[in-house]
């Protein structure tokens, strides 16, 4: 009998409603990789909602524009994939990529006012 193991990414989301649009991540930006789900998202040279052909890329919490977090794991090993952004729900910051974007997420909730963030809610 074989034996396969299965990977699935975490879930972020704090409750099933949310709104979300489909992007490209750029592996030239992000490498060559997995992009886990919670990572922070903003357009390579400004935001997908202004310009909708923009790939995008990962980026802190000081970023000066940030579109949204991604909602599950992405490979980029093979190159350019898409992906979803999120930009509008509630989401559990216990669960975002970045650790120490996750205990102080304050500047998120700043950047992205459509987005609530739960502490503690596994």
């Amino acid at each position: 009998m074989n034996k396969r193991k299965v990977i699935t990414s975490k879930e972020i989301l704090h409750n099933l409603d949310y709104e979300a649009i489909s992007v490209t991540l750029d592996s030239d930006e992000i490498g060559k990789k997995v992009v886990p789900a919670g990572t922070v998202l903003a357009g390579v040279s400004e935001s997908v909602f202004k310009d909708r052909k923009q790939k995008v890329k990962a980026v802190d919490d000081s970023a000066d524009y940030i579109d949204g977090i991604l909602l599950t794991d992405v490979d980029l090993t093979n190159g350019d994939a898409a992906g979803s952004c999120v930009y509008r729900g509630t989401i559990n910051a216990d669960k975002l990529a970045d650790s120490s974007v996750a205990k102080n997420y304050e500047n998120l909730e700043e950047v992205l006012p459509h987005i609530q963030f739960i502490k503690g809610g596994k």
